[in-house]
Protein backbone atom coordinates (compact mmCIF):
# COMPACT_ATOMS: atom_id res chain seq x y z
CA UNK A 1 0.00 0.00 0.00
CA UNK A 2 1.38 3.49 -0.88
CA UNK A 3 0.80 6.99 0.55
CA UNK A 4 -1.77 7.90 -2.41
CA UNK A 5 -3.77 5.15 -1.25
CA UNK A 6 -4.06 6.51 2.32
CA UNK A 7 -5.23 9.89 0.74
CA UNK A 8 -7.94 8.07 -1.02
CA UNK A 9 -9.30 6.50 1.64
CA UNK A 10 -8.88 9.57 4.18
CA UNK A 11 -11.15 10.77 1.10
CA UNK A 12 -10.65 14.14 -0.46
CA UNK A 13 -10.23 17.51 1.78
CA UNK A 14 -9.18 20.76 1.90
CA UNK A 15 -5.10 21.19 2.87
CA UNK A 16 -4.81 23.66 5.77
CA UNK A 17 -2.63 26.45 5.23
CA UNK A 18 -1.64 29.39 7.34
CA UNK A 19 0.68 32.43 6.46
CA UNK A 20 3.67 32.29 7.97
CA UNK A 21 3.18 36.13 9.51
CA UNK A 22 -0.21 34.71 10.92
CA UNK A 23 -0.16 35.33 14.64
CA UNK A 24 -0.26 32.05 17.25
CA UNK A 25 -3.64 33.10 18.28
CA UNK A 26 -5.00 32.90 14.60
CA UNK A 27 -3.29 29.44 14.75
CA UNK A 28 -5.65 28.45 17.37
CA UNK A 29 -8.33 29.74 16.06
CA UNK A 30 -7.97 28.15 12.54
CA UNK A 31 -7.13 24.73 14.42
CA UNK A 32 -10.26 25.15 16.47
CA UNK A 33 -12.75 25.94 13.88
CA UNK A 34 -11.44 22.71 11.67
CA UNK A 35 -10.97 20.28 14.41
CA UNK A 36 -7.65 19.61 13.50
CA UNK A 37 -4.34 19.11 15.34
CA UNK A 38 -1.32 20.88 12.81
CA UNK A 39 -1.49 23.33 9.51
CA UNK A 40 0.94 23.48 7.19
CA UNK A 41 3.13 27.10 7.17
CA UNK A 42 3.46 28.38 3.91
CA UNK A 43 5.15 31.46 2.88
CA UNK A 44 4.47 34.20 0.29
CA UNK A 45 4.75 32.45 -2.88
CA UNK A 46 2.26 29.66 -1.46
CA UNK A 47 5.44 27.17 -0.68
CA UNK A 48 5.32 25.11 2.52
CA UNK A 49 7.73 26.12 4.89
CA UNK A 50 7.16 24.88 8.14
CA UNK A 51 4.05 23.25 10.47
CA UNK A 52 2.88 23.81 13.64
CA UNK A 53 1.70 21.74 15.92
CA UNK A 54 -1.03 21.42 19.16
CA UNK A 55 2.31 20.25 20.64
CA UNK A 56 3.79 23.52 19.54
CA UNK A 57 1.06 25.60 21.13
CA UNK A 58 0.69 23.87 24.20
CA UNK A 59 4.94 24.53 24.54
CA UNK A 60 4.23 28.38 23.90
CA UNK A 61 1.46 28.50 25.92
CA UNK A 62 3.99 26.52 28.96
CA UNK A 63 6.65 29.30 28.07
CA UNK A 64 4.21 32.59 28.30
CA UNK A 65 4.15 33.81 25.00
CA UNK A 66 1.90 36.17 23.61
CA UNK A 67 -0.20 34.44 21.25
CA UNK A 68 -1.37 37.54 19.48
CA UNK A 69 1.75 39.00 18.48
CA UNK A 70 4.26 35.83 18.50
CA UNK A 71 3.96 34.68 14.36
CA UNK A 72 3.59 31.31 13.63
CA UNK A 73 7.15 31.32 11.82
CA UNK A 74 9.01 31.63 15.29
CA UNK A 75 7.74 28.89 16.82
CA UNK A 76 6.80 26.70 13.61
CA UNK A 77 8.85 23.25 13.07
CA UNK A 78 11.16 24.45 9.15
CA UNK A 79 12.32 21.19 8.31
CA UNK A 80 9.12 19.67 7.63
CA UNK A 81 9.36 15.67 7.00
CA UNK A 82 7.00 15.17 4.05
CA UNK A 83 5.93 11.95 2.31
CA UNK A 84 5.52 11.44 -1.42
CA UNK A 85 2.40 9.77 -3.20
CA UNK A 86 4.35 6.50 -4.52
CA UNK A 87 6.10 6.42 -1.14
CA UNK A 88 5.14 2.86 1.02
CA UNK A 89 2.94 3.34 3.57
CA UNK A 90 5.57 1.63 5.61
CA UNK A 91 7.94 4.11 4.96
CA UNK A 92 5.46 7.21 6.60
CA UNK A 93 4.92 4.92 9.52
CA UNK A 94 8.93 4.31 10.19
CA UNK A 95 8.86 8.21 9.63
CA UNK A 96 6.05 9.03 12.12
CA UNK A 97 7.65 6.43 14.54
CA UNK A 98 11.44 7.57 14.42
CA UNK A 99 10.74 11.44 14.29
CA UNK A 100 7.87 11.13 16.73
CA UNK A 101 5.14 12.92 14.72
CA UNK A 102 1.69 12.46 13.99
CA UNK A 103 1.22 14.85 10.94
CA UNK A 104 2.79 14.02 7.34
CA UNK A 105 2.35 16.06 4.88
CA UNK A 106 2.03 14.66 0.84
CA UNK A 107 4.40 16.33 -1.73
CA UNK A 108 4.39 16.11 -5.08
CA UNK A 109 7.49 18.53 -5.66
CA UNK A 110 6.34 22.32 -3.93
CA UNK A 111 2.34 21.44 -4.17
CA UNK A 112 0.72 19.88 -1.36
CA UNK A 113 -1.45 16.86 -1.73
CA UNK A 114 -2.40 16.61 1.48
CA UNK A 115 -1.24 15.42 4.96
CA UNK A 116 -1.36 12.31 6.40
CA UNK A 117 -2.23 11.33 10.19
CA UNK A 118 -1.26 8.50 12.40
CA UNK A 119 -4.90 7.86 12.83
CA UNK A 120 -5.09 7.88 8.62
CA UNK A 121 -2.63 5.09 8.24
CA UNK A 122 -4.34 3.33 11.08
CA UNK A 123 -7.77 3.68 8.75
CA UNK A 124 -6.11 3.04 5.19
CA UNK A 125 -4.63 -0.36 7.06
CA UNK A 126 -7.99 -1.23 8.37
CA UNK A 127 -9.77 -1.08 5.24
CA UNK A 128 -7.22 -2.79 3.21
CA UNK A 129 -7.45 -6.11 5.99
CA UNK A 130 -11.11 -5.47 5.59
CA UNK A 131 -11.05 -5.41 1.38
CA UNK A 132 -8.77 -8.38 1.82
CA UNK A 133 -11.22 -10.47 3.87
CA UNK A 134 -14.00 -9.66 1.79
CA UNK A 135 -12.15 -10.45 -1.90
CA UNK A 136 -11.08 -13.92 -0.07
CA UNK A 137 -14.62 -14.83 0.99
CA UNK A 138 -16.25 -13.48 -2.37
CA UNK A 139 -13.26 -15.97 -4.20
CA UNK A 140 -14.13 -19.47 -1.88
CA UNK A 141 -17.64 -19.05 -2.39
CA UNK A 142 -17.30 -18.79 -6.00
CA UNK A 143 -14.82 -21.29 -6.17
CA UNK A 144 -17.58 -23.36 -3.80
CA UNK A 145 -20.17 -22.49 -6.22
CA UNK A 146 -18.21 -23.60 -9.71
CA UNK A 147 -17.31 -26.90 -7.67
CA UNK A 148 -21.26 -27.59 -6.91
CA UNK A 149 -21.77 -26.75 -10.88
CA UNK A 150 -19.70 -29.24 -11.98
CA UNK A 151 -20.80 -32.19 -9.44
Amino acid sequence: MNVARVLETKGSGEVLTLGENASLREFVARACERNVGALLIVNEKGVVCGIVTERDVLRQCNAGIDFEKTPVSQVMTRDVVSVRPGDDINKAMDLMITKSIRHLPVLEEDAVLGVITVRDVMRALRKAEEDDIRYLIQYLQESMAKENVSL
